[in-house]
């Protein structure tokens, strides 16, 4: 797939990475439309609204391992992602990362730099070869220098999305390590889950997304050693298992006892 996208695409270079701009074809229109119209910052905007999005949207495919953009960069782009995976990451001052999110189909990110002069506060990886729309500030801001209402509306959903943010982070906050641990598995499992047969009748889940102890401690934001404790003692217990890295829910209800 790659190679025969390659040869019909024209390179371009940014952010020091390597990634190609697609032909936008009809076909390729209707899927933007829907997939702009599953973006929660886009979801009620009018259909000529989300035509006018489609219409400056370009489809661009990045390689697996490939940075998008780095913490601290200038950015101008906006990502939706169409098909692909991307791991938002962000450095705190004493050197250690955190995973902030694994984001999917549908999922936009970086769209603060489209509306705002902020430098970027994360960074953004390609954990499998990512098909992405990409939104520039500059055309974006020409549609809502001309579109009052769709700037409206943006400003709203963004000030709902942060009283989230605040709403997540207050509740973190009270959470001691082992319930992080858990709160960040059932997130995964929300994800990427697939139900899972039990022998006793009761359904469990299958997290179909393969992660390391340290990737799991830096979404939790503490050790690996810590995660390996707990993620032992869950799995002692009965109420997990890991296979090649991937985490089975075998009993939820023994699980979110911890919680």
């Amino acid at each position: 797939m790659e190679e025969e996208s390659t040869t019909s695409a024209s390179k371009m270079h940014s952010f020091g990475a390597e990634n190609y701009v697609l032909p936008l074809g009809n076909s390729q229109l209707m899927i933007a439309s829907d997939t702009i119209r599953r973006v929660p910052m886009f979801a009620g905007l009018r259909d000529d609204h989300i035509s006018m999005i489609v219409g400056i949207c370009e489809r661009r495919l990045f390689r697996k391992n490939e940075v998008l953009f780095r913490q601290g960069d200038e950015g101008n782009l906006c990502y939706v992602i169409i098909e692909g995976l991307v791991k938002i990451q962000k450095r705190s001052g004493d050197g250690r990362t955190k995973t902030l999110a694994i984001l999917e189909n549908g999922d936009c990110f970086g769209e603060m730099a489209i509306i705002s002069a902020e430098k970027r506060t994360a960074t953004a990886v390609c954990l499998t070869e990512s098909h992405t729309f990409v939104i520039t500030k500059e055309s974006f801001s020409s549609i809502l220098e001309e579109h009052h209402s769709i700037a409206l509306y943006i400003l709203t959903m963004l000030a709902e999305r942060l009283r989230k943010a605040d709403e997540q982070i207050e509740a973190l906050t009270f959470m001691n390590i082992p319930s992080r641990i858990i709160t960040e598995i059932q997130k995964l499992a929300d994800q990427f889950g697939k139900p899972l047969s039990r022998y006793d009748g009761d359904q469990g889940v299958n997290v179909e997304f393969p992660i390391t102890h340290q990737e799991l401690a830096d979404m939790v934001g503490t050790n690996r050693e810590t995660v390996s404790k707990f993620l032992s003692t869950f799995k002692k217990e009965g109420s997990i298992d890991i296979v090649n890295k991937r985490i089975l829910i075998t009993d939820p209800k023994m699980l979110e006892t911890w919680l």
